[in-house]
């Protein structure tokens, strides 16, 4: 009789574990869903597309324009590897790591894809690195962190159409400079926005690069 007693408990207490969780996420989405997107705007700069998060500061979601060329030149810095993690650490380029945890306040976006075809991920990084052109030279443009890459899939709609855009490559993955391990980085899909984790070295996909202003 106890031990039923103890399993009735402990059933209730996993049942209210789940409700308290699913009304922490509504309450989640109320609070993502009431950000005003107008304060995300997608223009165009000198006849380039650019994202204006400027909007964004007093939530502390963006860098200055000092930080994100800070940002930028060490990011720049870096060599890639598709077999190791960049020398900086987990804890600057990591999906929870200090280059991802805020964005650009201000950046340009590649009118269109980098490359004809798909790469791997320490290619794609170097493409970025070297790219010179459209109002930027080498060492001013560099590969969009993970959270930059979602922002630019979100205000997606309103780059079309600003500053000679193409549209995202239907079906496709890009990457971005987050990594998740050694041998792992973060990638959008623009066919459902997924983000996801993929292999550097195996997986071989889409880049659209940025330039800070």
């Amino acid at each position: 009789m106890i031990y039923v007693w103890k399993n009735i408990k402990k059933e209730r207490e996993e049942c209210n574990m789940r409700y308290i969780d699913k009304i922490g996420k509504f309450f989640l989405l109320l609070i993502l869903f009431s950000v005003d997107l107008s304060a995300q705007t997608a223009t165009t700069v000198s006849g380039y597309p650019v994202i204006d998060l400027s909007a964004l500061n007093p939530l502390g979601a963006v860098l200055s324009s000092t930080e994100a060329s800070a940002r930028r030149t060490k990011m720049n810095d870096e060599t890639p590897s598709n077999d190791e993690a960049l020398k900086v650490g987990f804890s600057v380029s990591s999906h929870d790591g200090t280059w991802n945890a805020k964005m650009a306040g201000k950046f340009q976006v590649m009118r269109a894809d980098r490359t004809v075809g798909p790469t791997d991920w320490a290619t794609a990084y170097n493409l970025c690195k070297s790219y010179d052109g459209e109002g930027g030279g080498v060492g001013q443009w560099r590969l969009p962190t993970q959270r930059e890459l979602s922002m630019m899939w979100i205000l997606h709609p309103q780059l079309i159409g600003k500053g000679g855009f193409v549209e995202f490559t239907t079906d496709a993955r890009y990457w971005s400079a987050t990594e998740n391990g050694s041998t792992s980085a973060w990638i959008v899909a623009t066919a459902n926005a997924l983000m996801d984790v993929v292999l550097k070295s195996s997986q071989k996909y889409v880049v659209r690069c940025v330039r800070d202003l």
